[in-house]
């Protein structure tokens, strides 16, 4: 797997763009299967911040309500759970 995070924490490089691939990554069951399955791999509050902005559509603060968290934290989970669902993506795409 590739780096993409330098020691300080940036970006090493753009993110790749994935508007070519939009129509298929919404109709390929096989990639939704790769997103919930990354997604189950997931720390717990990761996997359940995640399910719960991106999966069921809850808004920030209702996440923050639910579990207890702040603002920001809530934030970094959220960040840290899509870049790592991502970088799984990222991967199974550059292996088609």
């Amino acid at each position: 797997m590739a780096r993409r995070f330098a020691k300080q924490g940036w970006w090493t490089g753009p993110l790749q763009s994935w508007n070519a691939d939009a129509a298929r990554i919404a109709l390929d069951d096989e990639a939704m299967a790769r997103i919930r399955a990354e997604i189950d791999r997931l720390p717990e509050v990761q996997r359940m911040v995640i399910t719960l902005r991106d999966v069921q559509g809850l808004s920030s603060d209702e996440v923050c309500d639910l579990l207890d968290l702040t603002p920001g934290n809530q934030r970094v989970i959220l960040h840290r759970a899509r870049a790592k669902v991502r970088a799984a993506l990222e991967d199974y795409f550059a292996d088609d």
